[in-house]
């Protein structure tokens, strides 16, 4: 019995042994599983990465590629602007004998009325940035029959205006037609200068608005004109050299505006510099001179020293060149006429000095303050020389009368630059023979004149 209780016993805990070795290893199968989970994401996270990273690079340098393509076809193609080709329409307008004729009034016009263009225009124009479509276009000219066609624009073209004379077409039907086009336009006239009042020349001036814009590029008098419907616009003025301008204005009148374009182009220190020393020349032969001497006409020599610097300065801002290489040669060839023309005026001071050409003051004789010289406009070479040959017909005509050695400093100098081939020297040379002219006719200097010891 005991036995068999013992064996019974046994047996149950076989069977609860072999229960409990049967019984899952669900801590071991959970970290297998959790194990197995890390892989898959480690797997998912690497074909991610290569999916959104190395793909999409391929791609992109892919797409580069094509832009680039692009960007040069479009440059090759002349004027692909935002997807869409842009074109150019020159007109030139003659009448029937093939003479060029100019100021003739043009009205571009989309067919949907959008004026692309509506001004006088000279004999050859070119109207750039245009869509594809089909224009309207009028040419009227008083004294010919007007011109009134449609012209489907698909690539850049030529228009030969042939107007025919019109012998019966008085100047105010021709105003009438003009009148008709214009109706409910204004005329916008522009001005473009530098800051110091140097008119800009070729510079251009867009205008635009939803349903206007217009291009045209000023004449050497730095002006233009347009004629545009009411309404509002933004204008942009530019040109090489210079600051480009933008401004937002509002068309219900005839309008005048002035632009001033501030130039890039400035002069250098290395040439501010040779300006200045030459410059100082002529301060120090005029402090060289004994203070007992009548020193009116050697502060006049300064003053038209002080004149030709100005002008030099002026002249730095007139930017109206076709490159900065252009600009900085015609720089230097001013900086050039300083230096020689300041030389020899002060070599020329001091001559006088040496052989007393400047009378002692006496007790009725005050030394003054020379009138200063009148602004020079800028003279042709061959005005140059014609003015260069007067004055020297008054100095041989004046010996007699007046000390003209001071005068004959001026035209000296005058006559130097002149041999210099070069507009520079020209200008420069013009503003000593107006200076020896000023001398010549002021009466306070010709008193001086008059005073020195021969």
């Amino acid at each position: 019995m005991l036995l068999a209780e013992s064996s019974f016993a046994i047996e149950t805990a076989n069977d609860t042994l072999d229960a409990v070795t049967t019984i899952p290893d669900t801590g071991g199968t959970g970290l297998q599983i959790i194990l197995i989970l890390i892989i898959v994401l480690l797997v998912s996270a690497v074909i991610f990465y290569y999916f959104k990273f190395y793909k999409k690079r391929d791609e992109g340098e892919s797409k580069s590629a094509d832009f680039g393509k692009t960007l040069s076809g479009g440059l090759e193609s002349m004027g692909n602007i935002g997807g869409r080709r842009k074109f150019k329409l020159t007109f030139k307008v003659s009448d029937e004998n093939k003479k060029a004729l100019n100021d003739t009034f043009l009205l571009l016009q989309k067919e949907s009325g959008d004026i692309e263009f509506s001004n006088k225009i000279p004999s050859t124009v070119t109207i750039p940035n245009l869509d594809d479509g089909r224009y309207n276009i009028k040419i009227v000219k008083d004294g010919y029959t007007a011109i009134n066609q449609t012209l489907n624009l698909k690539m850049d073209m030529n228009f030969d205006a042939l107007l025919n004379t019109d012998k019966g077409k008085s100047y105010t039907e021709a105003k009438g037609l003009i009148k008709g086009i214009t109706e409910g336009m204004f005329i916008v006239e522009i001005f473009v200068r530098t800051p110091s009042g140097i008119p800009l020349n070729n510079a251009k001036i867009l205008i635009g608005s939803q349903k206007s814009k217009q291009e045209i590029n000023t004449n050497s008098e730095g002006m233009c004109t347009l004629t545009i419907p009411k309404g509002e616009y933004l204008l942009n003025a530019e040109k090489d050299l210079c600051e480009s301008h933008m401004r937002h204005i509002t068309i219900n009148r005839n309008e005048k505006f002035e632009i001033n374009l501030i130039p890039t182009a400035k002069i250098t220190p290395e040439q501010r510099n040779k300006l200045q020393l030459a410059y100082s020349m002529v301060l120090n032969a005029y402090n060289e001179i004994h203070s007992g001497y009548e020193r009116t006409i050697p502060k006049y020599f300064v003053k038209v020293a002080e004149k030709v610097v100005m002008e030099i300065e002026k002249q730095a801002e007139n930017v109206n060149f076709n490159s900065k290489e252009e600009y900085e040669k015609v720089m230097n060839d001013y900086i050039r006429a300083a230096e020689i023309s300041m030389k020899l005026i002060a070599n020329g001071m001091l001559e006088n000095r040496n052989i007393l050409l400047y009378a002692k003051l006496s007790r009725n004789e005050k030394e003054i303050e020379p009138q200063a010289l009148p602004d020079v406009e800028k003279i042709s070479i061959s005005d140059a020389y014609r003015i260069l040959s007067e004055v020297d017909n008054v100095l041989i005509y004046e010996i007699r009368n007046i000390s003209t050695y001071p005068v004959a400093v001026l035209w000296r100098v005058a006559k130097h630059l002149l041999n210099e081939p070069n507009d520079a020297s020209a200008h420069i040379g013009g503003i000593f023979l107006k200076a020896a002219e000023f001398m010549l006719k002021n009466e306070e200097l010709r008193k001086r004149l008059k005073i020195t010891i021969l």
